[in-house]
């Protein structure tokens, strides 16, 4: 939803040698727009005239966007942007522009797989322990010191952080995945075993400082109820829009069956049950069978298992709105992954600001879009 009145905000947006030398900054633009998502890849788009060199606009070349509200600047995301897309075009009139496409520094993640076979060992091809380690390993892995292709080991312009044993007990098996969506499905079963879990690369001194990082809880700043940056939204504080609440129990298993390695009567098998939810009625035992074939391990076949269990719950989900008010404004209230807590009519869900979309141009002002999701 757009935001109900001109903020004034001011924009930079500052041009990157890939090397990590600043080359240019641009504060007169047609338009931009961005969009910044948790545990996923962001984007901006930024309209130029045409006449704008394209000297700076190279692929892999990078902009950060540095946003001022009250007189104080702060890079947008802590990231920055890799230029992926270059598009010239002239309108019927003669006008041409510059329009470049570019990505978060997640893009990255998406350009590596987990290049190691099944049951190359522990913490390569799977792994079992603390949410957050598993996360942290598989990326030292793949893009870190302790790949075994020290090709791969990009630690001097990319390092990874150190292991906290934070999150929730679990193993997953990952072989030839791409690391993107392994780390999303890390993600989503840390969450459904009940602790929420974020990843992110971000720039801590920039140009340059990048650095892989996880977030037990949430993104940005913890502000529900309670929290000493607490932040009031709700119907009757006038910051929330259009929201919906749902719940789904059409898919849900209470009951797992799951086979590993192995054939016949020598075949790994684990079963896991919910027995509070397959007992809220004669019929509550809702069974499935998973296949896990390649898991030699019984301890990471139970867990398996169990996060197959917990994934297929059902779910209550509250989906919403946040609206840009004087009183709640963004970059001073509220930012990119913040926890906070929103209060309907009836009840209180505690929410991400999952996703932030940010549009800017001379003619409309700046827009706000922010999503919010209990989940």
């Amino acid at each position: 939803m757009p935001s109900p009145f001109d903020l004034q905000a001011d924009y930079e947006v500052k041009v990157i040698h890939p090397d990590g030398r600043y080359e240019d900054h641009i504060d007169q633009f047609l338009s931009l727009e961005y969009t910044l998502v948790v545990n996923d890849v962001g984007s901006m788009t930024i309209v130029l005239p045409g006449n704008y060199p394209r000297t700076f606009i190279k692929p892999d070349w990078r902009f950060e966007i540095w946003r001022t509200v009250e007189g104080v600047s702060r890079l947008e995301g802590d990231t920055q942007w890799i230029i992926q897309e270059i598009r010239e075009a002239r309108d019927d009139s003669g006008n041409k522009t510059l329009t470049v496409v570019a990505y978060d520094w997640k893009i990255v993640l998406r350009r590596r797989i987990v290049a190691y076979a099944p049951n190359t060992g522990l913490g390569y091809s799977y792994n079992v322990g603390t949410s957050d380690d598993v996360l942290k390993s598989l990326f030292n892995r793949n893009f870190g010191t302790t790949a075994l292709d020290t090709t791969r080991n990009i630690a001097t312009y990319l390092p990874g952080s150190g292991t906290t044993g934070s999150g929730v007990t679990m193993g997953m098996e990952f072989s030839r995945q791409n690391i993107l969506d392994t780390m999303q499905k890390i993600a989503a079963t840390s969450r459904q075993l009940g602790v929420p879990l974020y990843f992110d690369i971000i720039t801590q001194a920039p140009p340059v400082g990048l650095t892989f990082l996880t977030y037990i809880n949430c993104r940005g700043i913890d502000r529900r109820t309670g929290q000493p940056n607490a932040l009031r939204i709700g119907t009757e504080d006038g910051n929330i829009g259009a929201y919906e609440i749902s719940e789904v129990y059409t898919d849900e298993i209470t009951y797992v069956y799951a086979g590993g390695a192995g054939d016949d009567d020598l075949r790994l098998l684990s079963t896991q049950e919910d027995t509070g939810r397959s007992g809220r009625s004669f019929y509550g035992r809702k069974e499935a069978w998973f296949d896990f074939n390649e898991t030699t391990d019984q301890d990471l076949l139970d867990s398996q298992a169990q996060a197959a269990l917990y994934q297929n719950r059902p779910s209550k989900i509250f989906t919403g709105r946040l609206i840009n008010t004087e009183g709640t404004l963004y970059g001073r209230d509220w930012g990119h992954g913040d926890y906070v807590t929103i209060s309907t009519e009836t009840e209180a869900f505690n929410c991400i600001i999952s996703a932030i979309q940010v549009s800017v141009s001379d003619n409309d002002g700046e827009a706000i879009d922010a999503g919010l999701r209990s989940d």
